[in-house]
């Protein structure tokens, strides 16, 4: 019989992880110290910090394969001459008045009064009735049980969540073996295995209860490493921040208090040599307006008889019914200047 017929798994756990071998180290513990010395004798045992002088396990280890089959059948004609404890014993061997019987005759009242008792049980019976029930969750992308995704190549998902009304599919599961469960195929009429997706876990073969210590964990050191993160962007800004709101502040402290004029000082600064060159411009087009109606205003002109006398006087209108003045004329081009 090969391992694979017995459903041995050959794993390497790492080194001073107890935890990757729970059951191997229980075991270990049992053989130590929850059977007595005197019914049962270990090959290559040592104490586990042995003096000066003391065995350290070499002589009598057992070395080979068939040195390991020979004192594994002494172990186990050992073990079964021990008596059964009463609390272990069935009701009807204790009716029967058989106590203090060892676990060899123990068996062989079993043949004699319980025959037919061992039935055969299938794989898919097995999975149903000896493991642990639950719920999955079916989505597109693969299938969540608790905390973990989980994924199997022999289970159509598209069409499962076309043709179910709900998206949770029986499924069963053990403890101590986070790495795997098994779901229901109503297509395939069988339980089908699916393995966790994350390659670690697979691994390591962690129970549910450490992947749920491991997520915990994992989720502590995010919180940790974003608020590290956060500190450590908050120191490398601060400076710049703290000198912004500086400026901010000293602006404000310098706007508060001061006069609404005296805040476009800097603008009328800027626009005071513009504003000289446009008066002066426009006082030059005044001058020139009022020299040109200056030239433009009315004579009057007599001239004496035959006598040959001749006498000129220039006059200037008066009088609202005379003629325009010089001051009219020249308002009079500026409006049509500006116009």
């Amino acid at each position: 019989m090969t391992l694979m017929e017995g459903r041995i798994i050959v794993e390497f756990a790492r080194p001073g992880q107890g935890s990757d071998k729970g059951t191997i180290e229980g075991a270990i513990g049992q053989l130590k110290h929850g059977i007595p010395k005197q019914d049962l004798y270990l090959p290559g045992e040592y104490p586990k910090r042995p003096g000066r002088g003391e065995e350290d396990g070499f002589k009598d280890a057992c070395l080979t394969t068939d040195d390991w089959d020979r004192r594994s059948w002494e172990a186990l004609a050992i073990y079964n001459d021990q008596p059964v404890p009463r609390d272990c014993l069935p009701l009807e061997a204790l009716d029967s008045g058989l106590e203090g019987i060892s676990r060899r005759d123990l068996f062989f009242w079993g043949l004699a009064n319980r025959i037919g008792g061992a039935i055969y049980v299938s794989r898919s019976d097995e999975i149903k009735h000896f493991m642990q029930a639950g719920r999955a969750q079916v989505t597109r992308d693969n299938i969540c049980f608790g905390t973990q995704k989980y994924e199997c190549s022999q289970f159509d998902r598209y069409a499962f969540l076309r043709k179910s009304d709900s998206p949770y599919v029986d499924a069963r599961f053990d403890d101590m073996k986070g790495h795997l469960i098994y779901i229901w195929s109503e297509v395939a009429n069988d339980w089908l295995m699916a393995v966790n997706q994350n390659e670690e876990h697979r691994r390591l073969r962690h129970s549910f209860y450490q992947l749920d210590l491991h997520g915990e964990r994992y989720a502590q050191e995010k919180v940790q490493t974003d608020l590290a993160n956060t500190i450590h962007h908050g120191r490398r800004t601060e400076p710049l921040n703290k000198e912004a709101r500086e400026k901010h502040k000293q602006s404000l402290a310098d706007q508060m208090g001061v006069p609404k004029h005296a805040k476009y000082s800097d603008m009328r600064e800027t626009t005071a040599p513009a504003l000289e060159v446009e008066q002066a411009r426009r006082a030059s087009q005044l001058t020139s307006a009022h020299d040109a109606a200056y030239e433009a205003r009315p004579n009057t002109q007599t001239q004496s008889s035959d006598t040959g006398e001749s006498a000129a006087s220039v006059q200037t209108p008066k009088g609202p019914n005379s003629a325009m003045s010089i001051e009219q004329i020249a308002a009079e081009q500026w409006s049509k200047h500006y116009a």
